[in-house]
C-alpha cells in the first residue's frame, strides 16, 4: 500500500493542478451544480483519500489500464466537459500510465519479489503556473505534439539537463503554441529539492523544441521525442512570472 500511494503522489497527484478548476472542491461550485458531487473527486490534502476515491468510483480500471476514465476523459477518447488535458503519449499521460499500470499490477499479484518492481524514473517533475507562448509556429505544424525544454545558462554554460519542460499540440490556424511548465530535475538531486517551490529563476534560458511529425507517440506513448524530431532553439530573457495573463513569449526560430 505503501508503495502504491509514492507511486500515486509522484505521477498523479503532482498533476493535479491540471484538473483542479473542475475537480477540486474548493474551485468547482459551477461543475458540482451542473453535473453533481461525483465531479470533486480531488479530496484537499489528501492524496490517500483522492486515490481511494478513484478506485472506488471506477476511474482507474486494474483490469484494462489503458481504458481507465483517468486516462480516456483527459485525452478526449470518450467525452470530457472540461476539454483536452493531455494527449497519448505527452509526459502527463506517460506519468498516468505509469501509475495506472504499477497499479494494475500490484493489484494481479504480479510482483512476487522487490526485483520485480519497476525502477524510478530518473527525473522528477512538478506543475506550476508559469506559461511559455510560442509565437510564428508553422501551420503545418497543426495539432502536432510540440515539447519545449528548458536549459537554465550557468556560469559553464548551459544546464547538463533540462530544468522545465512542457509539451502540448501546436494551434496551427493561430500559428501558437502555448502552456504552462513543468519543472523537471535529475532525482536525488539539489535542483530536485528546489523545483516544488513551483518557481523557476530569473536568468536566461535555452528552449529546443521539438515535434513529433510522425504521430510516433500515439503509436507508441512509451516513445521520446529526440533528435529526429528537433525543429530548431530560441534564446530567452525571463522573470517567469506565474498566471497565465504573464505569458513569457518567444517567437518559433527561423532556422534550426
Amino acid at each position: 500500500q505503501d508503495r502504491v500511494l509514492a507511486s500515486f503522489m509522484e505521477n498523479i497527484w503532482t498533476e493535479v493542478g491540471r484538473c483542479a478548476a473542475c475537480h477540486s472542491p474548493d474551485r468547482n461550485q459551477k461543475q458540482v451544480t451542473e453535473h453533481g458531487e461525483q465531479v470533486s473527486w480531488i479530496k484537499l490534502n489528501d492524496p490517500a483519500a483522492t486515490l481511494a476515491y478513484m478506485v472506488e468510483h471506477g476511474l482507474i480500471d486494474p483490469k484494462e489500464p489503458e481504458g481507465s476514465l483517468l486516462l480516456m476523459k483527459p485525452t478526449m477518447q470518450v467525452e470530457h466537459g472540461g476539454g483536452q488535458k493531455m494527449v497519448v503519449g505527452d509526459r502527463s499521460y506517460k506519468q498516468f500510465r505509469r501509475f495506472i499500470d504499477d497499479y494494475a499490477a500490484v493489484v494481479a499479484g504480479k510482483y512476487k519479489s522487490t526485483d520485480q518492481l519497476p525502477k524510478a524514473v530518473g527525473e522528477v517533475s512538478v506543475v506550476t503556473d508559469i506559461w511559455l507562448k510560442i509565437e510564428g509556429v508553422p501551420e503545418s505544424f497543426d495539432k502536432m505534439l510540440l515539447q519545449a525544454d528548458l536549459y537554465r545558462q550557468t556560469d559553464s554554460g548551459w544546464s547538463p539537463f533540462r530544468v522545465a519542460t512542457s509539451d502540448r499540440p501546436v494551434f496551427g490556424k493561430g500559428k501558437l503554441w502555448q502552456h504552462s511548465l513543468s519543472l523537471t530535475a535529475p532525482r536525488d538531486s539539489k535542483w530536485a529539492n528546489e523545483i516544488t517551490a513551483q518557481r523557476l529563476p530569473p536568468g536566461r534560458y535555452l528552449i529546443k523544441l521539438y515535434v513529433d511529425r510522425t504521430g510516433k507517440l500515439q503509436r507508441d506513448f512509451n516513445a521520446e521525442l529526440n533528435d529526429e524530431d528537433f525543429v530548431g532553439e530560441v534564446e530567452v530573457d525571463s522573470r517567469w512570472p506565474v498566471g497565465y495573463g504573464k505569458m513569457t513569449v518567444v517567437q518559433f526560430p527561423t532556422t534550426r
